[in-house]
């Protein structure tokens, strides 16, 4: 699961969309604008909600290695 995590697609589809706003909305995404306010984040047992606020990119990855072999970890 990934937020915010390709800014080059998000930054073509904001530019995009005002052109033909028909082509982009989608229900759901526009019922997720205010997901932050109403989901918390466990991780382990703590409560890790407070300090992903100011995020703009969450990537939750239970692999060793994601995009073509990138290694997330170092």
């Amino acid at each position: 699961m990934s937020f915010g995590l390709d800014a080059a697609i998000t930054l073509d589809f904001h530019d995009k969309r005002p052109h033909d706003p028909s082509k982009f909305f989608d229900f759901a995404q526009a019922n997720m604008w205010n997901l932050g306010s109403y989901i918390r984040l466990i991780c382990d047992g703590r409560d890790l909600t407070d300090a992903i606020l100011d995020c703009h990119t969450l990537v939750a990855l239970n692999i060793s290695g994601h995009a073509f072999g990138t290694n997330p970890w170092g």
